[in-house]
């Protein structure tokens, strides 16, 4: 069986999820900036009780070309949960890294035949939304005018996207599936 990649390996999404597949015995590959992040992962992993043995620790960055092809060579699921988690005075130094990522996961899973990729989001753009429950769907987004709403953590919508959404929200993932389909339709 082939391993699964978890993109962002050592963050805390990251690292139960490296631990909960290992735990079914899904051997993981996973991606961390720079090995310096390996034996923190490691010891997070173990701490929620996986044997991290069927752990391999690649390097990729999501503002690099460089280590996306390794990463998911062989690898027919692919989660990618990395996500850079600073809060800037710039919402650049989040939405560009956080999007182009995004690309080059989405492009390297393409290229290597990637059975699935899921993505996940922030919590910022469904959560900063007063709401009556705590039970939320995919019809729940953040209002970017929510009053008192930091700047940085849900940028304007932009015209692209769907009402009630932002373009940071929806990410570049929609627009470029649906790219990729028209580019390579035919039989199937």
């Amino acid at each position: 069986m082939s391993p699964v990649l978890v993109t962002g390996g050592s963050g805390y999404v990251g690292t139960q999820l490296v631990a909960a597949l290992l735990r079914d015995g899904t051997g993981v590959r996973t991606t961390v900036r720079s090995l310096d992040h390996e034996a923190g992962l490691r010891k997070a992993v173990r701490r929620g009780g996986a044997d991290d043995a069927g752990l391999e620790v690649v390097v990729a960055d999501l503002m690099a070309d460089d280590g996306w092809p390794g990463a998911v060579a062989g690898c027919g699921d692919i989660y990618h949960v990395a996500s850079p988690m600073i809060q800037p005075k710039d919402p650049d130094q989040v939405i560009v890294p956080a999007r182009e990522g995004t690309l080059r996961v989405l492009r390297a899973a393409r290229d290597a035949g990637a059975r699935h990729v899921v993505l996940t989001s922030s919590f910022a753009a469904v959560g900063y939304t007063p709401k009556p429950s705590a039970d939320y769907t995919e019809a729940d987004w953040t209002d970017p005018d929510t009053p008192g709403l930091p700047p940085t953590r849900v940028p304007r919508r932009s015209r692209s996207a769907p009402p009630g959404t932002s373009s940071s929200a929806r990410g570049p993932a929609p627009s470029w599936c649906r790219s990729t389909r028209r580019a390579s339709s035919g039989p199937r």
